[in-house]
């Protein structure tokens, strides 16, 4: 019995070093508190990520250094996993030991007594401050993108190259020149662009080839079908974006309605012929 005790124990010591070792070495944040949210041990990534020491927030209250703003929903969290024995994934903000707010995303779960109750927290946090810079900085690219999209006098496209032109992003002004959503092109597919060109102007799409073969924006003038069955002149202009072995990787090019136009040049055409009458 004695030298099962003492297996136990040098397991049990294997176990605690092991688990030393894990916490000590990782980069994500490892705290454990209690059910009142008071620190009992923080990892020595605390240092690394955020500036303090183990003196600096050991018996501290866990939302001492959380963002006042967030700290309703960090409390909250913290009760949830002691009623249920954990929580899913919460993001907040942190005071860095200089002064500065980071963002963080930490999970929850729950060491029981021997009585299955809870009388402690672990929590695994990681600093995601770049991520977030990250997808505010594409966030604000998108808006940007989108307002100068919204501000050209075309619908503006991109696809995959002929003979497929796979339709994967076209601007909501293809509605006006087609009477068709955009999403009729890009999400439901019931619409392509080979659907809505007059069965007379479908040579365009050859067109479009000899440019992409010359490695040469292409531009053509044809006719578009629309959804009522009124045909409407557009404009068509375009260039590729090519892979390092030469092969096309998608088109990006603007649709324009050009019918006013070309009702003036048959205007002009038409009066001109009357007058050598």
């Amino acid at each position: 019995e004695l030298e099962e005790r003492r297996k136990s124990e040098a397991q049990l010591r294997q176990s605690e070093e092991l688990l030393r070792l894990i916490t000590d070495n990782a980069a994500d944040l490892i705290s454990v508190v209690d059910v009142n949210g008071h620190r009992l041990y923080n990892s020595p990534s605390y240092r690394s990520v955020l500036g303090y020491t183990q003196s600096d927030i050991n018996s501290t209250d866990s939302l001492e250094q959380v963002h006042p703003d967030d700290r309703e929903r960090v409390a909250a969290a913290t009760s949830e996993a002691v009623a249920s024995g954990g929580y899913n994934q919460v993001e907040y903000r942190m005071r860095h030991k200089n002064g500065s707010w980071r963002t963080i995303e930490s999970t929850g779960s729950a060491i029981r007594s021997e009585r299955g109750e809870v009388e402690k927290l672990v929590l695994v946090a990681r600093d995601v401050t770049a991520r977030k810079s990250v997808e505010a900085a594409a966030h604000e690219n998108d808006e940007r993108l989108r307002s100068l999209i919204s501000n050209i006098p075309g619908a503006v496209y991109r696809c995959t190259p002929p003979p497929e032109r796979r339709i994967e992003f076209i601007s909501d002004l293809i509605w006006e020149l087609s009477g068709y959503a955009s999403s009729e092109f890009t999400k439901e597919r019931t619409q392509t662009f080979e659907s809505i060109i007059h069965p007379d102007d479908i040579g365009i799409v050859q067109d479009i080839q000899d440019g992409l073969n010359r490695r040469q924006p292409y531009v053509a003038d044809y006719r578009l079908v629309r959804c009522d069955g009124t045909v409407r002149w557009v404009h068509e202009k375009g260039q590729a974006a090519f892979d390092t072995d030469g092969s096309v990787r998608w088109l990006d090019g603007v649709i324009f309605d050009i019918s006013e136009r070309k009702q003036q040049e048959e205007e002009m055409r038409r009066m001109h012929t009357e007058t050598e009458k």
